[in-house]
């Protein structure tokens, strides 16, 4: 589920993103802890997994950002 919801996390936020697997699969791991614990399934499976997806969009736009300051992204698996 992990390596779903931050793929889907990546589609949705735009332009480039040159991580590799290992990255998206953490991406997406975090995005779905944070909403567990924030939320403790107030909003039911499909709800958590929506809200955990754009969490993940919010990481990846982060990521970018300082990847972007730090002189570039490093290649992943």
């Amino acid at each position: 589920m992990g390596l779903v919801v931050g793929g889907l996390g990546r589609l949705l936020h735009p332009g480039r993103d040159p991580m590799g697997l290992l990255m998206t699969l953490g991406i997406g791991i975090a995005s779905m802890l944070i909403v567990g614990i924030v939320l403790h399934g107030a909003l039911g499976a499909l709800g958590s997994f929506l809200v955990a997806v754009i969490v993940a969009a919010l990481i990846v736009a982060i990521w970018a950002r300082v990847e972007r300051r730090s002189g570039g992204y490093t290649r992943g698996i």
